[in-house]
């Protein structure tokens, strides 16, 4: 979707629904064009915490990072950010 489209989608909402908000990376594997970080989302929205266990699956092409695909606990988020959970 291009850098503009997650800087937009991404960051500039996580910077309106959160106090602090980090990325944590506990652990990098990589095999040829595949890469996954493991780590942990931390984050605080008013008296909410947040503390989510992560997966993120990257695909590097020439160098450049193709396409990632995020494993998460969402309702963690949810959760967090006061929403109800189904």
């Amino acid at each position: 979707q291009g850098v503009e489209a997650v800087a937009h989608t991404v960051f500039s909402l996580t910077a309106t629904a959160w106090d602090e908000f980090r990325v944590e990376v506990d652990e990098l594997l990589g095999d040829g064009e595949a890469v996954v970080a493991l780590g942990r989302f931390i984050g605080r929205a008013g008296d909410r915490r947040l503390d989510a266990p992560f997966a993120h699956v990257w695909r590097v092409r020439g160098g450049l990072a193709a396409e990632m695909r995020d494993f998460t606990d969402t309702a963690a988020f949810l959760t967090a950010l006061g929403a109800p959970v189904a």
